[in-house]
């Protein structure tokens, strides 16, 4: 009796139907029948882009064989031991792993708005963009556009008045359910806006970009100087909308209080003011007016000025001052009049050390002062000095260039 072959399968499927380059590819084969009543087995061809892959005859297909956009096909045969059937190709299935998202900045890269940015890219598939206002993609997207639309327009975020900042990221989403990576963009300043009309209400910033510490942020707010006809220079605070700039405090009804040196120090800003009566002093806010006061009169009866070179420690605000006794030496301040003290006479007597220059570094605070023996040193301060009180170790580091802000410094 001649023996016949097996039929050819009638199914030969690829799974998972839309498969990423994670996945494991399984074809399964049924169908085929032998007239002959022997045993099939089935022989399969795994077969990439064309072209056969050498040594791949299993059921399966393991992560590696393939990378994104590949196209696969399995191809299988039954055979009852001595003859075999035509080969059967699978339809083809096509490796995703995910559209391809890539961000390109805003756009335009000036916005002519102020508050409405809008992020630009391109997409590599048909896909929706979903835009985030975070680096991870977290939470709800703020805006979501078709990949045509985001390709060619970008995505528009329109900012509340209290985002002056802010981080754009980005994910693609596909028909299938594919997602891209995150792909976060840089960290956006908004273009300044006008919140309020100085020329129109007869105010002026006092010198607001002119020196670093002019305005700072202290509870959520921005503390800063400001000039008005009526008050003089005084402390003004605004919480970035047209009605929430207003006058602070008037320090000095009588004139110009010029707030200066402004350090935030914890929940704090310390500055110096005149006050009218006391000449310039200490004084602190937390941004509120109440919270407004002058921390010491440190120079009773003086009116030249006397705190500078505020610098932030520890937890404490270190800086110079001039107590008509011992001259301009090194001050500590924790916000209190009791904790407002002079730390150490550097140079004994009444001449001034003029500590200036402060630069932290690890658990020192260095500075430039002079001293009658030794002329201009890095002297420095560690955080335990404070806690206790302690005077100030020479560190014996001379240092250089007595107008630069951070001084260069070396261990002799």
């Amino acid at each position: 009796m001649q023996n016949s072959r097996p039929t050819v399968p009638l199914s030969v499927v690829l799974s998972p139907a839309l498969p990423v380059v994670s996945n494991t590819l399984t074809c399964a084969v049924s169908g085929s029948t032998d007239a002959d009543g022997d045993t099939i087995t089935i022989s399969r061809r795994w077969i990439n882009n064309g072209t056969q892959i050498s040594g791949q005859t299993g059921s399966t297909l393991a992560p590696g064989q393939f990378v994104s956009g590949d196209s696969i096909v399995c191809s299988a045969s039954a055979s009852d031991g001595s003859l075999a059937s035509d080969f059967v190709l699978s339809s083809d299935i096509v490796i995703n792993a995910g559209p391809r998202l890539a961000l390109t900045g805003t756009n335009p890269a000036s916005p002519s708005t102020f508050r409405t940015f809008a992020l630009a890219g391109t997409v590599g598939s048909a896909a929706t963009v979903n835009i985030f206002d975070n680096s991870t993609c977290a939470g709800s997207p703020r805006s979501s556009v078709s990949a045509a639309v985001f390709s060619a327009s970008g995505a528009s975020i329109t900012l509340t008045a209290s985002e002056v900042y802010f981080v754009l990221s980005a994910r693609a989403l596909d028909a299938q359910g594919y997602t891209s990576a995150c792909v976060s963009g840089t960290t956006y300043f908004r273009q300044p806006e006008r919140i309020f009309d100085f020329a129109d209400s007869s105010v002026s910033l006092a010198a607001l970009t002119s020196s670093p510490g002019t305005g700072v942020e202290v509870g959520g707010k921005l503390v800063f100087a400001a000039t008005h006809p009526t008050t003089g220079t005084e402390l003004w605070v605004s919480d970035g909308t047209s009605q929430g700039i207003t006058l602070l405090r008037d320090i000095n009804p009588s004139g110009n209080s010029s707030p200066a040196n402004f350090r935030v120090v914890g929940a704090r800003a310390f500055f110096s003011a005149d006050d009218g009566a006391n000449g310039i002093e200490l004084w602190a806010t937390d941004g509120a007016s109440a919270g407004t006061y002058l921390v010491k009169d440190i120079r009773s009866g003086g009116n030249l000025p006397s705190p500078a070179f505020f610098q932030e420690f520890g937890g404490i605000l270190l800086f110079a001052a001039d107590d008509w006794t011992n001259g301009a030496e090194l001050w500590r301040s924790d916000g209190t009049s009791a904790g407002t003290q002079l730390v150490r006479n550097i140079n004994s007597g009444s001449t001034a050390s003029s500590p200036r220059n402060f630069a932290n570094l690890g658990s020192f605070s260095y500075f430039q002062a002079t001293d009658a023996t030794n002329g201009a040193l890095c002297w420095n301060k560690s955080p335990e000095e404070h806690s206790r009180g302690n005077l100030v170790e020479s560190a014996y580091d001379y240092c250089y260039g007595f107008a630069r802000f951070i001084p260069a410094f070396h261990r002799k």
